[in-house]
């Protein structure tokens, strides 16, 4: 939340005491370092975990339309309607590139150019539940909200559903592991803090 390098180090030493093989701590280690450019660092976390056995699960997101919940990773790609999903993002990120969003980069935690952290952006879960949830809603015509479920939603991916919420006029309601988000006009209920 900080994103304080010291603290966070101090954290995970302090925790790795007590549960060395907890995925999250590493993974907090791990998210912190890019801020700070230390890519180095970045490698020599993950390739401790990979040597230690240590494995994070990959965060998903959900979305239930008409009674069928439909869960994705990022940049999933086996869901039969991928193509239209694809198709959908590409409309999305044109629509609310023109009403002012500005993509969030420092949300990728990768050492890569500026092109691929917009193209790894681009297939975060909640951005695909969105894409398969306004494929649905507009071939039913309706303008009924509906829900996904990410485990943590990034602040690009928030600000992403502020934009969509708005050019799309649709409601759009969003659980994390942390709070309800109700995106409206370009809004959200929890006033951007979470």
């Amino acid at each position: 939340m900080h994103k304080n390098e010291e603290i966070a180090t101090y954290v995970v030493d302090m925790i790795s005491e007590s549960s060395p093989d907890k995925a999250g701590i590493h993974v907090l280690l791990s998210n912190i370092y890019p801020l700070g450019g230390k890519w180095t660092d970045v490698a020599k976390v993950r390739m401790s975990m990979k040597e230690r056995g240590i494995k994070k699960n990959p965060g998903s997101s959900s979305i239930e339309v008409m009674g069928i919940i439909h869960e994705f990773t990022s940049g999933d790609e086996f869901h039969p309607e991928h193509t239209h999903i694809c198709l959908m993002l590409d409309e999305m990120n044109c629509r609310v590139r023109e009403a002012g969003h500005i993509p969030d980069l420092t949300n990728v935690l990768m050492d890569v150019d500026e092109q691929e952290k917009e193209f790894l952006l681009n297939q975060h879960s909640e951005k695909i539940a969105m894409a398969y949830g306004l494929i649905h809603l507009y071939i039913s015509g309706t303008s009924h909200s509906y829900s996904e479920k990410p485990s943590h939603v990034c602040s690009d991916c928030h600000s992403f559903a502020k934009f969509v919420s708005k050019v799309n006029h649709r409601h759009i309601v969003v659980r994390d592991n942390n709070r309800f988000h109700f995106f409206q006009g370009g809004l959200c209920s929890c006033g951007d803090y979470w």
